[in-house]
């Protein structure tokens, strides 16, 4: 005798709701909200909504709808105030306040469960206002907004066995823009920045991690559209476009339209989910990418205890760079975006 059985699985459950609490160097204390609901308006449709509340405030909302192929079209929106420090030969010597929004249609075709590619269309808003201190008992604060509207191509692919402190796996990102703030044909520029990392088991306690992250863009970048530019400098790995974590620096603590970046992490377990990492840093980076191969190189070490705890990461690092010239500490208690 043959039957059939049929199983009909039926998910009840639309929502998810889940907040967690952090603290770092450059955000200081944040509290992190996450909103997730499926089936919003349509079947197969999901909306989602992060917000940090914290010194550096962040919004990101997604429509997402997954059709019936293999596409899904997306409707992402983003608001992120950034404070960073200016610096002249190693000091800081003023503050630039920022707030970065941005709307794109997206359409995002998946490869495997890992991998996908996609495409969309947008535009980008960055206004700034920097202290600049005229006289030392006078302050004059500079405005600036600038929108430019972008094509986005992108590639991504992630197998990592951990988002903050991976040990196994590998992710390679491949974004690039074709900018354009004013319509105008020939002041269109191109911003491609090309990530890949890879993490690897030698022995029984040892691991190995290598980051590669390679950026630029065309002369024809339109100046005060900084966002374009590569942001770099901090240990914490974030949720801002073109940011590159680099070793004995602060958050942001160099701007450059031009990078080559590298960055090797031997990592030794000392107890179950205890780790001791030596982050090495160094990088290439000129404003043009003509002088892109004269010599400017930027390099950094570093020692760092990582622990991936129940409530999140816990890190601590200690490093210094050849810009600086002093020692950096970097403190990180709980997840992040």
């Amino acid at each position: 005798n043959e039957g059939t059985l049929h199983i009909k699985v039926t998910e009840n459950t639309r929502g998810e709701f889940d907040f967690s609490i952090n603290y770092n160097s450059y955000h200081e204390a944040s509290l992190l909200l996450g909103f997730q609901l499926r089936r919003a308006i349509f079947n197969g449709a999901v909306l989602k909504a992060d917000l940090r509340l914290s010194s550096m405030p962040r919004l990101d909302v997604s429509y997402i709808y997954q059709s019936r192929f293999k596409p899904s079209f997306s409707i992402d929106a983003s608001v992120n105030n950034i404070e960073q420090a200016l610096f002249q030969n190693g000091k800081r010597i003023t503050t630039s306040y920022n707030v970065f929004s941005s709307l794109y249609l997206r359409s995002r075709f998946h490869i495997s469960n890992k991998r996908s590619i996609g495409a969309g269309f947008g535009f980008e808003s960055l206004s700034n206002r920097t202290d600049a201190f005229i006289e030392l008992d006078k302050i004059k604060e500079l405005t600036s907004t600038n929108v430019a509207h972008n094509i986005h191509l992108f590639y991504r692919s992630d197998t990592r066995d951990d988002m903050y402190i991976p040990f196994r796996g590998s992710k390679t990102l491949v974004d690039v823009y074709i900018a354009n703030s004013e319509f105008v044909l020939n002041q269109t520029w191109v911003n491609i920045l090309f990530r890949t990392e890879k993490h690897v088991k030698l022995a029984y306690r040892w691991h190995w991690s290598n980051y590669l992250n390679a950026g630029m863009n065309t002369n024809q970048l339109q100046p005060g559209n900084s966002q374009y530019m590569f942001t770099v400098g901090g240990m914490l790995d974030m949720r801002f476009r073109n940011y590159i974590p680099f070793a004995g620096l602060d958050f942001g603590q160099l701007m450059t339209n031009n990078i080559l970046h590298f960055r090797t992490r031997p990592s030794l377990k000392i107890f179950p989910n205890s780790y001791i990492s030596m982050p090495c840093d160094v990088m290439q980076i000129s404003d043009t990418f003509a002088d892109l191969d004269k010599i400017n190189l930027k390099y950094a070490g570093g020692l760092s205890y990582e622990y991936r705890s129940p409530l999140g990461p816990i890190q601590f690092n200690v490093s210094r760079s050849n810009v600086n010239r002093s020692m950096y500490f970097f403190l990180n208690l709980g997840h992040w975006f």
